[in-house]
């Protein structure tokens, strides 16, 4: 599953609700490969990341973990900023 280079919201939220589905039998590698796609985009789409939060479950939580531990360093400065804007999605967040 890949998204066009020029990505729209509504592409990424529908890859975004395939990525944080349980990836279970015949839907483990289409889960996979959304997760890999939002991935592969890198800094690119972090803002539709960001917009996906507060998350809603153990999945998107999932997925969230998963995106920025592929950016690595790439990911301190969106989240620092998150952190600072004192946005309310923080407070809003369930505790895993």
């Amino acid at each position: 599953m890949e998204l066009r280079e020029d990505v729209t919201t509504e592409d990424f939220d529908q890859l975004w609700f395939v990525a944080s589905q349980w990836g279970v039998g015949s839907y483990q590698e289409v889960v996979r490969s959304a997760r890999a796609e939002i991935c592969r985009r890198g800094t690119d789409t972090v803002d539709f990341v960001l917009a996906k939060l507060p998350y809603e479950g153990g999945m998107q939580f999932r997925t969230l973990t998963m995106y920025f531990k592929a950016l690595g360093d790439d990911a301190s400065a969106p989240l620092r900023k998150l952190l600072q804007s004192g946005d309310k999605a923080l407070s809003q967040m369930p505790s895993t």
